[in-house]
């Protein structure tokens, strides 16, 4: 299951492509970190071919904010790249945020 994420598009040409690329990302980082509880999810247009992807994702006594620019694709795909790296240094410091054995192994 899915950890709760509020998401807000705007001015987004295909936003069910977006959306579809986001829950694909968004089920793949909680598979591996579980311990997500929540977050928030924009993407804004912010001029020709160029989207901000914002991701804000919530798990016990820790927060990870990480920005994309890029195309709509592109920027998605980033913003969780990001919020990968930042979850795994948040796990060496905290061991109830690290990734199942599962996802380590992979």
């Amino acid at each position: 299951m899915l950890p709760a994420l509020k998401v807000a598009l705007h001015g987004i040409a295909a936003p069910e492509a977006s959306i579809r690329a986001m829950q694909r990302e968004l089920a793949q980082l909680s598979a591996r970190y579980p311990a997500i509880t929540g977050g928030r999810f924009t993407l804004a247009n912010c001029g020709p071919e160029v989207v901000e992807a914002h991701l804000e994702l919530l798990l016990p006594r820790h927060q990870v904010i990480v920005n994309a620019v890029a195309t709509a694709e592109r920027s998605v795909r980033e913003v969780f790249a990001r919020a990968a790296e930042r979850l795994a240094l948040v796990a060496c410091r905290d061991p109830a945020i690290a990734p199942t054995e599962r996802a380590k192994a992979a």
